[in-house]
């Protein structure tokens, strides 16, 4: 699962001025059952022409289950700072 959410009001503010933050769940390798949430926050960087990711969090569970209730946690806190649009919603 991975999703990018914005805030209501950035298309109209320059793409050098945007904020986006990526939610994801995955499964670091087929090795364990663990599960990693990372949220991390991407600007654009006009230096490297592309979106660039730092704040970088990880969190580990042992089950699929708890990383989902992580994830929707982590939603939540974002959604109360105003990133609200999700490209899964297209």
């Amino acid at each position: 699962m991975q999703e990018v959410l914005s805030k209501p009001d950035q298309p109209t503010v320059p793409l050098k001025e945007q904020v986006f933050y990526e939610l994801q769940i995955y499964d670091p390798n087929s090795y364990t059952s663990d599960f990693v949430v990372m949220q991390s926050r991407a600007t654009w960087s006009e230096v490297d022409g592309q979106f660039m990711f730092d704040e970088i969090e990880n969190d580990l569970f042992p089950t699929l289950e708890a990383a989902e209730v992580r994830y929707s946690e982590r939603r939540c806190e974002l959604a109360k700072r105003g990133f609200v649009h999700s490209d899964m919603d297209f």
